[in-house]
């Protein structure tokens, strides 16, 4: 599949040089060779004073094991932005609530927190306290 052939190459060191942003979706963190080239990738850009956003794309039918949730949890102290969607907020959190869900992510590291609400638009929350809703 295209997934195993997936690795750090030079092309791929030579976009990570130069990029300023790496968007990761969660559902990647599961693919062993895809976390080889996140994990690489994201220590280059932040290294430049890039950002790292991340869809934690958590879903049910999904199999995450101890691996897959301590890359996560990694990712997740990199990442600038977090774009949960409903409940993924409290399971990206590993805690019930919202407003309980947002404290805990904020303390891994995240500056900003964009809950995508699907029809009902979306909340930003910002570390500083500040909240906007779309």
């Amino acid at each position: 599949s295209a997934a195993s052939k997936f690795g750090w190459t030079h092309d791929v060191e030579a976009l990570a040089d130069r990029s300023g942003h790496l968007h990761v979706m969660g559902s990647s963190l599961s693919m062993p060779s895809a976390w080889a080239v996140i994990e690489k990738a994201a220590k280059v850009v932040k290294k430049r004073g890039g950002s790292i956003s991340l869809d934690p794309n958590l879903r049910k039918e999904l199999k995450y094991d101890i691996e897959t949730e301590e890359r996560f949890v990694q990712l997740v102290r990199m990442s600038d932005l977090l774009l949960p969607s409903g409940e993924e907020l409290e399971l990206a959190a590993g805690v019930e609530g919202e407003a309980a869900a947002v404290a805990r992510l904020f303390e891994l590291g995240p500056r900003e927190i964009v809950l995508k609400r699907g029809e009902e638009g979306a909340t930003c929350f910002l570390s500083d306290g500040t909240i906007e809703n779309s």
